[in-house]
């Protein structure tokens, strides 16, 4: 399944060939489920980051892991309660890791949501060049992209993101500080705000879900 970033690129390129063909959208500007996970935790200290609770950005791989991950988020949250994993649970220490050394572990949100404004000045945006954006989607070229497409396309002049706080993710692992709260990352679109990227969404939501086929994989 896509990540958020590939979801952006996607929805970007759909655009883009449908002002000069106009081909349609291909419904890339639906909501948009992805791969990519947000994991809340209290900070050890060990991230290089000033913040007593911090969230890590990873993709989830298709394996037996992830998959069993999900399970337990739809049935977690269908059951109306939160997904909380030990940090020392195997796919959950591997999560942060990959997070860590891609610098995608950033301070909880101080407010939320967080807004920014999407104008650039020679391709740098307050948006695009926002820590929390810039794990969100990857990296900044995302970052930036989005940006533009939100400044281009819609006219926004703000760019949104939804997601804990600090105190809520204190109040979430609550006697559960050595945990992590899991949830899946979403691109948002049509029905809901265009502008709006949600990285505190349930397992069991519904939403688009487009595949993602590496380059040569189809003549195999």
């Amino acid at each position: 399944m896509q990540s958020l970033g590939e979801a952006l690129a996607i929805r970007v390129a759909f655009y883009n060939d449908d002002k000069e063909t106009g081909s349609g959208l291909d419904g890339s500007n639906s909501y948009q489920r992805t791969r990519t996970v947000s994991l809340k935790f209290k900070n050890d200290g060990s991230f290089n980051v000033d913040a007593p609770h911090v969230t890590a950005f990873a993709e989830l791989d298709n394996d037996g892991a992830s998959r069993y991950l999900i399970q337990e988020g739809d049935a977690a949250n269908s059951a109306g309660k939160q997904l909380i994993k030990s940090v020392k649970d195997g796919l959950i220490c591997d999560l942060i890791a990959h997070a860590k050394s891609a610098g995608r572990i950033v301070p909880a949100l101080a407010k939320n949501p967080l807004k920014l404004p999407t104008y650039q000045n020679n391709g740098k945006s307050a948006y695009g060049q926002h820590p929390n954006v810039i794990a969100l989607f990857g990296n900044t070229e995302l970052a930036e992209l989005s940006a533009c497409y939100l400044s281009e396309r819609c006219s926004y002049k703000e760019g949104v993101v939804w997601d804990y706080t600090s105190k809520d993710s204190e109040e979430a692992l609550k006697g559960r500080e050595d945990s992590a709260l899991v949830q899946a990352v979403v691109l948002v679109g049509v029905d809901y705000d265009v502008g709006d990227v949600s990285a505190n969404v349930d397992f069991s939501g519904s939403g688009r879900a487009r595949a993602v086929v590496p380059v040569g994989a189809l003549g195999k």
